[in-house]
């Protein structure tokens, strides 16, 4: 996962989504606990919002990446 310092707005959603997705993996180590169930949940809803971000670029957008 590469974190950038200058997010672009339209990236937000992915990166809340990143965020809890590292949260609940080192919850997952400290805790012993199995959330297997919920990382493969996020990890899901990761590649569909990356989906929808990325296919629906206006070209400032694109320039901006």
């Amino acid at each position: 996962m590469h974190n950038k310092k200058h997010s672009l707005e339209f990236e937000k959603p992915l990166l809340d989504l990143e965020k809890q997705l590292e949260d609940l993996l080192q919850s997952s180590k400290e805790t012993d606990l199995d959330f297997s169930k919920e990382i493969k949940g996020i990890e899901k809803k990761i590649e569909l919002t990356k989906r929808d971000v990325y296919s629906d670029l206006t070209p400032w957008q694109k320039v901006q990446l």
